[in-house]
């Protein structure tokens, strides 16, 4: 029994598939960054950017200043469908007028598809090849550095525990 084992073990190991997993860290730019941890850090925001969800496919994108002034723009469904290609350069629009601002509150309705949710929640983290390029200011060195960023920091705002 013993004499099987001493061969078993050594083949067995020779056997298994080792699977070798690497991590590439890439960090963002310093200035990027910092204004992501700025932001998340603030309890008084200068303006709030909200992305209400109906279940039948429209969206709502609310904007709101510290005054409390509000701006809402309608993105009515296509096809009984979200339009995630125009919900994502009203969000594009809204990046370039406020870089700083990493943060959209997700509402959506009741019965609103999950699958509808996560790929709004896709739609609003960064931009792509095509969309024009944002620049967040970095403080110290007084130069401009782009940034992929949108609203990487998604809240559900609507949704109560059972």
């Amino acid at each position: 029994m013993m004499d099987m084992m001493v061969v078993i073990i050594p083949f067995l190991l020779l056997s298994a598939v080792f699977m070798q997993m690497m991590i590439i860290d890439v960090p963002l730019p310093q200035p990027v960054a910092k204004a992501l941890e700025q932001d998340r850090q603030k309890k008084d925001r200068d303006v709030t950017f909200a992305l209400n969800l109906s279940k039948n496919g429209d969206a709502e994108l609310v904007v709101v200043d510290q005054k409390g002034k509000t701006v809402k723009t309608a993105v009515p469904a296509v096809k009984g469908e979200f339009n995630f290609g125009l919900v994502h350069r009203k969000l594009v629009e809204l990046k370039l007028q406020y870089p700083k601002i990493f943060r959209l509150e997700l509402n959506p309705a009741d019965g609103t598809a999950y699958k509808s949710i996560v790929s709004m929640m896709d739609q609003s983290r960064s931009t792509t090849k095509t969309d024009p390029k944002i620049f967040i200011e970095d403080d110290e060195k007084k130069e401009k550095v782009e940034t992929q960023l949108l609203f990487p920091d998604v809240v559900l705002a609507n949704l109560m525990g059972n």
